[in-house]
């Protein structure tokens, strides 16, 4: 199964659930299922690629993939995205990016660092 079509057959069967059981539990678990499916396509959105056609609306750091033009390399890297740029650390514009996504939060500091 897609990862499409199990969002779609989870909103199925949470429906499903809601309306043929009427135990409280079930309508417990139909919004449980419906707040998981309302997070994973906020995560899945998060953490697309999208075109440099979509520039990010805030300036900050991004992950970008930038196509080489003399091969058909494409590498990762990190840019800084401002005034309709991307540019690179030293802040050259940087040529070739195709596609960006945000930056992961770091992780938690553990107590006692």
């Amino acid at each position: 199964m897609s990862d499409p079509t199990i969002l779609e057959t989870l909103k199925k069967a949470s429906t499903a659930i809601y309306i043929v059981v009427e135990e409280p539990i079930a309508k417990e678990i139909s919004s449980t299922m419906r707040r998981a499916i309302t997070e994973i396509e906020t995560l899945r959105e998060q953490i697309r690629w999208a075109p440099v056609s979509e520039r990010p609306e805030i300036e900050g750091e991004y992950l970008v993939m930038i196509q080489e033009c003399h091969d058909s390399v494409s590498e990762m890297g990190i840019c800084a995205y401002e005034t309709d740029d991307f540019t690179d650390e030293l802040g050259w514009i940087a040529d070739g990016v195709t596609h960006w996504m945000p930056l992961p939060s770091p992780p938690p500091q553990e107590s006692g660092e």
